[in-house]
């Protein structure tokens, strides 16, 4: 059972021990860790030294005291070095550069560990139930005002062609004219532009008025948080046991979980396809002819449904 300290520290806040490169290679020359080739410490791997012998033999006495029986430094390069699965969570913000955290995980176990200004950052070892706690209170919010929407990618794509002209919110509605002038732009027809404006109006996307176009409630709402510049993303890759995989398998084995929306209204927005789509309408249903093979589902999630579903993402049973 993970520690109370390793189960109540926030993985995000906690500081972090930092080996320059000549310790590193120090702590390979000692044979101490069995590096595996999918680790971030993989490039210690083989016999060339980017540092002197001097350099390295000076950093000996930070590599044992780092190493030292019982230590949490060497647990977290314990778990570095032979990871089961690698954890990317990316905060984006429309007014600060992407925020960009990697946790590797053995087990029950995970720890942070990167190069950041000429030397490896290692954070300490958390229990995976920590810090699937960090990560739920980054995206807990408060209820919506809606709790679900299916949106047809061309839905979304049409809109943002209106409502990019000018500073137009999603609220608002936008001169009929204007709405014209945006197929226009996109190199569309007249007869393709009043296409696409008919086929808004008659999925219930969007409501027309004699000299306007306006997003059906609660569309507006919806397409607010998509719009918002904010998302955080959490990327979960099973790494393979004895290689490091191929950009092929890549795209086969990593799972993603996208939450989209400011601090306090974020919502998981999910991809349907095929019989998740079917599913959504049923197959009997004169709805059932989808326009698209995708639709996206934006979705809010109690928070103990969060909790639960960022568990399981994180599980070592699924490794």
């Amino acid at each position: 059972m993970p520690g109370l300290r390793a189960t109540l520290q926030d993985p995000f806040a906690t500081g972090s021990l930092r080996l320059t490169l000549a310790a590193l290679e120090c702590l390979a020359d000692l044979e101490l860790l069995a590096i595996a080739p999918f680790s971030p410490l993989s490039f210690l791997l083989g016999e060339a030294r980017r540092t002197l012998p001097e350099e390295r033999e000076a950093a000996r006495p930070d590599v044992v005291h780092a190493l030292c029986f019982g230590s949490r430094t060497r647990h977290a390069l314990e778990i570095l070095a032979r990871p089961d699965a690698r954890v990317r969570i990316a905060d984006l913000s429309p007014s600060a550069p992407p925020a960009v955290r990697v946790f590797h995980l053995a087990g029950e176990w995970a720890a942070a560990g990167q190069f950041e200004a000429g030397a490896f950052s290692v954070g300490p070892p958390v229990a995976v139930g920590a810090l699937a706690h960090a990560i739920f209170h980054r995206l807990r919010d408060d209820p919506p005002q809606h709790g679900s929407a299916l949106l047809w990618p061309s839905q979304i794509e049409f809109a943002g062609l209106i409502w990019s002209q000018g500073s137009v919110r999603a609220c608002e509605p936008v001169p009929l004219s204007a709405a014209r002038m945006a197929f226009a732009k996109w190199n569309c027809t007249p007869e393709q532009g009043e296409q696409a404006l008919t086929w808004l109006e008659q999925t219930q996307f969007i409501e027309r008025a004699s000299d306007s176009v306006r997003l059906r409630p609660p569309n507006d709402y919806w397409l607010d948080l998509l719009w918002s510049g904010h998302s955080t993303e959490l990327e979960y890759l099973r790494l393979l046991s004895d290689r490091v995989p191929t950009e092929e398998e890549l795209n086969s084995i990593a799972e993603e979980a996208v939450f989209v929306g400011p601090p306090g209204r974020r919502v998981l927005r999910d991809v349907l396809r095929g019989e998740e789509i079917a599913a959504e309408f049923g197959e009997d249903s004169a709805a059932y002819d989808p326009p698209e093979d995708q639709l996206v589902a934006l979705t809010y999630m109690p928070a103990d449904e969060l909790y639960t579903t960022l568990l399981e993402f994180l599980s070592p049973a699924r490794v």
